[in-house]
């Protein structure tokens, strides 16, 4: 692949600390709105351009979240009473879907001219991901309140009825065969690896309340099954909520932290839990200059260990691709699921070595591609990166 100017670049990164996950009642300090007033600001000044349009990846846009908070974070951080906002939910994969939809929004390629960031090129694309699960916990969108059910019985009508994503991951790694010891070894090597991988976030985390970093939780290995007695997915394997807000600028033409190579959207069987993970990869390498042969690492969504088995076995047996070049900085498994925050954290974190040098392309490592993949029952996303 040619390193080029000319595409969607991402040029400005922020994000606050991840926190929650290893300690009962811990949060960030401050309202979402707050939090991403704060972290797109410094995204925007780290990008050095100000904002065309922001773009908010938000899995339960309810409470804090309602009310197209996208157009609440504008004006609370003072961006300008001209700028727009959107919201994208698209499930658990609301955080790629953003970013998705701002790629092309931006112009993703030499034949896309249209878009925001594309006919005022000084201006970039924010992409944020809410994920302050202390506030608006998963799930708060499909609640009862009173203005008729969500999904109106079709989960029921489905099948034998659908069931929670952990559920879903759980019951494919127990056809397989695979025991709870083997999936403790999946989440006590991401905590390995974040915890070896914390002093090279410095650069893209904005502290927020005094934490400068974030939390990693303790593990235990043997503890009892979470969802059934003879299930295999423990507190040590499933990620527990936490909360992050984290933040990207994208602006075409100009070269920056990491481009925007290819994009791919899928879904699948309800009871498969990497929502079609194999098509939505296709489609990312669909693209003219995008070669599965080329990527460096590959950075995914962890919500749990089975979940992460069976996408690395997908990965492996269809891509080639092996564990050495998975979450080589570890994941939520370590640290707590933020939800669409933790898709944009994916980006953040890739991209966060090139921070201390800016948008000096000679001094940033060339011919590094990143492909970072959301993963659910739901659906699946799927974006590549050149950093």
């Amino acid at each position: 692949m040619d390193v080029s100017a000319d595409g969607v670049w991402v040029v400005g990164a922020a994000r606050t600390p991840v926190v929650g996950g290893g300690s009962a009642g811990r949060s960030l300090a401050g309202h979402p709105i707050e939090l991403a007033g704060v972290v797109g600001s410094e995204a925007l000044r780290r990008a050095g351009c100000d904002v065309s349009e922001v773009i908010v990846g938000c899995s339960d846009p309810v409470g804090a979240y309602g009310a197209n908070v996208a157009r609440a974070i504008v004006l609370a951080a003072g961006w300008g009473d001209h700028i727009g906002g959107q919201v994208i939910d698209r499930g658990a994969t609301s955080g790629m879907a953003a970013m998705i939809y701002s790629g092309i929004s931006s112009g993703i390629s030499s034949g896309i001219s249209s878009g925001q960031a594309a006919k005022d090129s000084s201006n970039g694309v924010l992409v944020i991901g809410l994920g302050c699960q202390s506030v608006v916990p998963a799930g708060a969108a499909t609640a009862p309140r009173g203005y008729g059910t969500a999904w109106a019985g079709v989960a029921e009508k489905v099948s034998e009825g659908l069931l929670p994503a952990a559920r879903v991951a759980e019951r494919t790694a127990m056809a397989a065969g695979v025991s709870a010891v083997e999936l403790e070894g999946v989440a006590l090597r991401s905590r390995e690896r974040r915890l070896g991988a914390s002093g090279e976030l410095s650069d893209v985390i904005v502290p927020v309340g005094g934490v400068f970093e974030d939390e990693v939780r303790e593990m235990e290995s043997g503890l009892p099954p979470m969802f059934s007695e003879d299930g295999l997915l423990t507190a040590t394997t499933y990620a527990p909520p936490a909360d992050c807000v984290s933040a990207v600028v994208l602006r075409r033409g100009e070269a920056g932290l990491a481009r925007l190579v290819g994009m791919g959207r899928a879904a699948g069987d309800p009871f498969d839990p990497t929502g079609g993970v194999v098509d939505a990869v296709r489609k990312v390498v669909s693209y003219p200059c995008a070669n599965i042969d080329d990527m460096s690492e590959v950075v995914i969504t962890e919500t749990d260990a089975a979940t992460m088995w069976r996408t690395a076995q997908v990965l492996q047996s269809e891509f080639g691709i092996g564990e050495e070049q998975i979450n080589s900085r570890g994941g939520a498994l370590a640290t707590g699921y933020a939800g669409p925050a933790e898709e944009v954290r994916l980006i953040c974190d890739s991209v966060g070595d090139g921070l201390s040098v800016g948008h000096d392309s000679s001094a940033r490592r060339q011919g590094r591609y990143v492909l970072a993949l959301s993963v659910d029952p739901g659906g699946s996303a799927a974006t590549l990166w050149e950093t």
